[in-house]
């Protein structure tokens, strides 16, 4: 018994020296004996020695009496208990508590945000627990905090300054954070772990297939949103024309999802420009559908421009009812022309009205940094290209921009060229006269050109070009033998479109037929890859491309309040691929810098993952195996937990027995003096 009793406040055992205080009074109290004398002492000597060996015995028990009365008041104070029998499902003396900060939790519950009440559930369980537990709390951000085991009340302190996180997590993520903290505990005992949720189906939905450590004891608490039936969001968002021009009319389209169970009408959606409303329009959307929609802005100036998308009134979850995105209107879309001798047989003046920025020159006189800078470069081929204008044309395909080719005069190199995009032209021309007879009005470069499809359009014709090579893949346009006179093909992130027929005027009369007007207009304003707009954790626009030049020594600075962070970057051709920086960073338009200078900004959304709030069903979490309903407590029952959780761990306390212990012996303190109240005699004889 005594070898399993402990005691809560041991440091009381110091009061045992006060033991010598009763022990001190009893030695230095005697007192000195007064000797009557007698005539005859014969029978008082037989009372002395009877008299003093009964006194000394009681003395002696006295002593004894006051000593464990006094014992047992100390004993007391420092409350001896018996501890409860450690068990799996009762040793609460390690605890890792999972609270989900996501940002789904800001769903309204029953009285406050899912967020809120998971808290108070946390901090309500946290003070059931003995001062001596360890305690992780473990969430969203994944910081370096969230990897140490606190007291409990340290542990409150980590809830009361808990935010939101912009992360998404699955389980199997939990899961491994938790064992990583839990392997540098000394004791390896048993594990409380108890994971606090609205058990999203996206973070959960593997959950399943996952297997837990064998000294864990898992427990749920499910939180309900009040209406989970209504969310709506904006899947996506992309410019019909990803070249922006100021004060021409352009427009965003966009796809809006309803992640509920009921149909939404007159949706507001307003597109602000600069924290300025530029357009607005109503919607409906059906119950877990989606609806295509389009707006229409006009950029006043050239220049960056921060913009956002906004869903007003659509019920449900409002976290993710902002969609951020980044402008970039050039004031200019640049154009350069390469040509035997620096003339081009192309009418130039489709490039001379404000749209455009036009350079020509010959291939010995390239001005490199414009040919860059330019979103179209049109060659027109003769002779072989050097080593060193094949790579800035790869780079500038790499950039997802677009390369016009066309073969002039005896066009010896035109072959070869192709040859670099994987294909093999025969390089004999073919002298037959041809009309193209077929326009492809279905090519992405075409999709609303034309207000109609004619059927037998004035298309140009040729004398002299060349064979179509095998493997075309996308024809503009096509002479009457069904071969291909201009196509584009895909190579990089760009577009390569390549005539095939020669010219100059007297071969054909493409350079001066009206077709060739939207055509070298849309491989100008248009690209198969367009420049992302933004950036959303967890897909695929995970990197952005930055239409600024690379430099190693002075990379771009994303601002973040009053700190600048170094994201992952490289070159790709003339721009610069940004990825998102390991910090967490909120939903929201950020400046990019160099050297301290505005150049750009960068946007990021909430993670789409988080739109759709449906949570598990408490069938569904058992589909675990780990997993009984006994583990899973309804948001109702947690306090009644807690108050439970608190009385298993409360030890058997012993205190009011030593209590008990001093008054008996106190008592029977008090009747032995209060029966040997007689007086000493002694004698001596003569």
């Amino acid at each position: 018994f005594c070898l399993l009793m402990s005691f809560t406040f041991p440091q009381f055992f110091w009061a045992f020296f006060a033991l010598a205080i009763p022990i001190l009074i009893h030695l230095f109290n005697l007192r000195k004996h007064k000797t009557v004398y007698f005539s005859n002492t014969r029978f008082l000597q037989e009372v002395q020695r009877s008299t003093k060996a009964i006194k000394r015995l009681k003395e002696y028990l006295l002593l004894a009496l006051r000593l464990l009365a006094l014992s047992a008041i100390i004993l007391a104070f420092a409350r001896p208990v018996l501890p409860i029998s450690p068990s799996l499902d009762k040793d609460f003396s390690q605890l890792s508590i999972y609270l989900d900060n996501s940002y789904s939790m800001k769903s309204s519950g029953s009285e406050a945000s899912l967020f809120n009440k998971a808290r108070q559930n946390t901090v309500r369980l946290l003070k059931s627990l003995k001062p001596d537990a360890s305690v992780q709390i473990i969430t969203n951000n994944f910081e370096a905090k969230y990897q140490r085991f606190y007291s409990p009340k340290e542990a409150i302190r980590l809830v009361d300054e808990l935010d939101y996180s912009p992360s998404y997590r699955s389980f199997k993520e939990i899961k491994s954070r938790i064992i990583e903290a839990s392997s540098r505990l000394e004791n390896q005992g048993p594990l409380q772990v108890i994971l606090i949720s609205d058990f999203q189906a996206t973070s959960f939905k593997d959950w399943s297939e996952e297997d837990i450590p064998a000294n864990w004891q898992v427990k749920l608490l499910a939180l309900d949103a009040a209406d989970d039936a209504a969310n709506l969001a904006i899947d996506s968002l992309w410019l019909e024309s990803p070249v922006l021009i100021p004060n021409f009319t352009q427009k965003l389209a966009f796809q809006l999802k309803n992640y509920g169970s009921k149909d939404l009408k007159d949706v507001s959606l307003s597109l602000k420009v600069n924290e300025q409303i530029i357009n607005q329009q109503k919607f409906n959307i059906p119950a877990q559908g989606t609806a295509n929609g389009s707006l229409e802005f006009l950029l006043p100036s050239a220049g960056n421009f921060k913009a956002q998308l906004d869903i007003e009134s659509s019920g449900g979850a409002q976290f993710d009812d902002v969609f951020y995105f980044q402008l970039k209107a050039q004031k200019k879309v640049a154009v350069y022309i390469l040509a035997p001798q620096g003339q081009s047989n192309l009418n130039t003046k489709l490039f001379r009205d404000s749209l455009f920025e036009l350079k020509v020159s010959s291939y010995d006189d390239i001005d490199f940094d414009a040919l860059q800078a330019s979103e179209l470069i049109i060659a027109e081929v003769q002779d072989e290209l050097s080593s060193g204008l094949m790579v800035k044309l790869n780079e500038h395909l790499a950039a997802a921009k677009n390369l016009f080719l066309i073969p002039s005069g005896k066009a010896s190199g035109f072959a070869s060229l192709l040859a670099n995009y994987g294909l093999a032209l025969n390089p004999n021309w073919q002298n037959d006269s041809l009309r193209a007879v077929e326009l492809n009005y279905q090519d992405p470069y075409f999709r609303g050109v034309f207000l109609s499809e004619t059927k037998n359009p004035d298309l140009p014709f040729s004398r002299k070009f060349f064979r179509a090579p095998a493997g075309v893949l996308f024809p503009l346009l096509k002479f009457e033998n069904g071969e291909a006179m201009l196509f584009r093909h895909p190579y990089a992130k760009g577009d390569v479109f390549i005539s095939l027929s020669a010219i100059e005027q007297e071969f054909s009369n493409f350079a001066s037929h009206p077709v060739a007007l939207p055509i070298l207009y849309n491989a100008t304003l248009f690209k198969k890859e367009a420049q992302a707009l933004y950036l959303s954790p967890g897909l695929q626009k995970t990197n952005l491309l930055i239409d600024l030049p690379y430099r190693n020594d002075s990379p771009l600075a994303l601002k973040v309040g009053n700190e600048e962070l170094i994201p992952p970057q490289e070159k790709r051709g003339d721009l610069i691929a940004l990825s998102l920086p390991e910090q967490e960073l909120k939903p929201g338009i950020y400046p990019l810098l160099r050297d301290n200078d505005s150049l750009a900004y960068l946007a990021i959304n909430v993670d789409q993952r988080e739109s759709e709030i449906k949570g598990l069903s408490s069938e569904e979490l058992q589909e675990a195996i780990f997993i009984t309903a006994e583990q899973i407590i309804d948001e109702d029952e947690f306090e009644n937990y807690s108050l439970e959780l608190k009385t298993q761990q409360e030890d058997k306390s012993l205190a009011h027995w030593f209590i008990l212990a001093a008054l008996v012996f106190l008592i029977i303190e008090m009747f032995i003096n209060k029966n040997s109240g007689h007086e000493e005699f002694s004698a001596n004889s003569h």
